[in-house]
């Protein structure tokens, strides 16, 4: 048994197999945060104040009102936190009441796909839409709304972190990051303000088990688990926080290929890279170009720049595992579907698949 942080555990039991790399590992993908706002008019704004501040708890959820939290409460004054009773990881957080600052929508809405079944996100948004809830206001929310931050989840089984340099284009800045609780690492990408930020980190993929193994945790956060019974795999998480409407919710299968900023680079570069800057270990590419630049002539940053271009490798076929999401989309249940938002066909297919 091996001590773990729990961060590292997860369940891919439901995410879509998107491929293999050129090394025949297998790729899965989906995603693992979603945040949307909408606008509507004034008077309209006000009645779905009126709603949200009335919605209560029933025996699926727990329903809790206080004021926004954390870097929202810039934003928004008041928030509605929606947590399902049997799986805490299933919540809903509503944003309303904006401050006027960072010109946002009206209405916020924060939640987590990958802890959902389609059945469950479909139940929680029929409920919320159901009068005397929001009603048809949520559905015209969803009809205007756009996309804050997405993060697209990319996991590689039997890839190591160690294995490439990995990359993200344009990025001017990086760091590694221990684990001094289990001796992990992993490594940040961009800036957490940017349009695109990338977490990379090993996990450990328990499927089902992941309630029996989360059960008990140390007071450092980590796990006991028996690392040699479950697939290893390397996750590559892009956070996705496109511009003010720039990405409708219901374009989100148009979206930017993400896929097509991360870059790889073979460790074949190591001999050449330490002759170059001694110094480089432990230090991101970002970390070693801003080094370069800090301390070396041009010359250096440009014989850089050609070891990387001479070392790159295509290890996964961008538009081939982007073209899967259209699967992701349909996997965000109601939230994805957007025909859905329609009165009369949403109603025609609640009955038949038995929402109302």
């Amino acid at each position: 048994m091996n001590s773990m942080s729990a961060k590292r555990i997860d369940d891919l039991t439901y995410s879509c197999e998107v491929g293999r790399n050129v090394m025949g590992q297998l790729i899965k993908a989906r995603f693992d945060k979603l945040s949307i706002v909408s606008t509507c008019g004034s008077n309209i704004s006000k009645l779905i104040d009126e709603r949200i501040e009335k919605i209560d708890g029933t025996a699926k959820y727990t329903v809790e009102r206080r004021s926004s939290t954390g870097d929202m409460g810039k934003y928004y004054r008041s928030e509605v936190f929606i947590r399902s009773k049997r799986n805490r990881n299933q919540y809903l957080l509503i944003n309303f009441h904006p401050t006027g600052k960072g010109k946002r929508g009206e209405f916020r809405f924060e939640f987590s796909p990958q802890h959902f079944r389609k059945k469950e996100l479909n139940t929680l948004f029929m409920w919320l839409g159901s009068e005397p809830l929001l009603g048809e206001y949520l559905f015209q929310l969803l009809k205007s709304a756009w996309v804050t931050r997405i993060d697209y989840a990319l996991d590689t089984y039997g890839l190591n972190i160690d294995d490439y340099f990995i990359h993200l284009k344009s990025a001017s800045k990086g760091k590694v990051n221990k684990n001094s609780s289990d001796g992990g690492f992993g490594i940040n990408l961009g800036s957490r303000n940017s349009e695109i930020y990338a977490s990379v980190y090993p996990k450990c993929d328990v499927g089902k088990d992941i309630s029996d193994v989360v059960e008990e945790v140390d007071e450092l956060g980590n796990v006991l688990v028996d690392v040699e019974q479950y697939p290893k795999f390397l996750r590559i998480e892009l956070r996705y926080q496109p511009k003010k409407q720039k990405l409708l919710l219901s374009k989100i299968n148009s979206m930017t290929n993400l896929l097509e900023k991360v870059i790889f680079i073979d460790t074949k570069v190591i001999s050449e890279l330490s002759a170059l800057v001694p110094d480089y270990k432990e230090l991101t590419l970002p970390e070693i170009k801003a080094y370069i630049k800090e301390k070396y002539p041009n010359k250096v940053l440009k014989k850089f720049e050609r070891l990387l271009k001479k070392h790159n490798v295509e290890l996964i076929d961008h538009q081939k595992v982007w073209d899967h999401l259209y699967i992701l989309k349909y996997d965000l249940a109601i939230l994805g579907n957007d025909a859905l938002w329609q009165k009369n066909l949403r109603e025609k297919w609640a009955l038949k698949h038995g929402y109302i």
